[in-house]
């Protein structure tokens, strides 16, 4: 029985066994039907597969390199920010998500206190006790504003005293003192500013939302907009009622 194929033995594809250029690679071919030359063509076409796979991996291949070069480019670019926050954000923030930003906020600063002076607490822990626990959620918030203080006086700075501005926010939830309750907070971050700028000179300030300033943004508006909306239903019932 005639054979009608042969092999490439350039890529070791099956072609046709009069054919004169191999029609997958485009390469010139003799008559290599022979059956001990068809075995060592797909045999070093095999060889010539695993050497190109290996060689490609190799931290010397130049495509290797310059992937790595660009994935170098990429976290070399990454800007670094510092850990002020703009007080004119800080408001916005708070009044656009109706006080439930600070939430967000005493997270971020407990993450900050971890991290950077290495403290050996639980973020998610507190900031929980901070949500739904009333007098636990007191007591982690005098401790940060306490350890915010020592930051503060290592520094040099002029700071504000933990037990007031702890007493001013608990009567500040009171209706008539409202209004006082964003400025208690604004003077904590005044003062955690100006350690951050003394800490991280050289640091550019984020302006911007972050990504997650802008969920927690979103997630408060919507609910301040439902809280609204339901006192502006209670007030016309109220209305109609009189």
């Amino acid at each position: 029985m005639i054979n009608n194929n042969k092999y490439c033995s350039h890529c070791g594809k099956v072609i046709p066994y009069d054919a004169k250029r191999c029609m997958y690679c485009d390469s010139y071919v003799g008559n290599v039907n022979n059956p001990c030359n068809q075995a060592q063509i797909i045999n070093d076409h095999e060889l010539n597969k695993h050497y190109k796979q290996n060689n490609y991996n190799s931290p010397n291949n130049p495509q290797q390199q310059m992937k790595h070069t660009s994935m170098t480019h990429s976290n070399y670019h990454r800007v670094e920010y510092s850990k002020v926050l703009p007080l004119s954000k800080y408001f916005l923030l708070m009044v656009l998500t109706c006080g439930l930003y600070n939430i967000y906020w005493f997270y971020k600063n407990l993450k900050y206190i971890k991290n950077y002076h290495d403290e050996d607490i639980s973020v998610g822990l507190r900031t929980f006790c901070f949500c739904f626990v009333p007098i636990a959620g007191l007591l982690v918030f005098y401790e940060f504003l306490d350890d915010m203080n020592h930051y503060a006086k290592s520094k040099g700075l002029e700071t504000y005293s933990s037990g007031l501005q702890l007493l001013g926010i608990i009567l500040s939830n009171f209706f008539v003192l409202i209004p006082l309750y964003p400025w208690f907070f604004m003077n904590i971050q005044e003062t955690i500013n100006e350690y951050w700028r003394l800490e991280e000179p050289n640091l550019p300030i984020k302006r911007s939302f972050s990504s997650g300033e802008f969920i927690v943004l979103i997630v408060g508006g919507i609910i301040t907009l439902i809280f609204y909306y339901m006192f502006f239903i209670a007030a016309m019932g109220a209305l109609q009622n009189m």
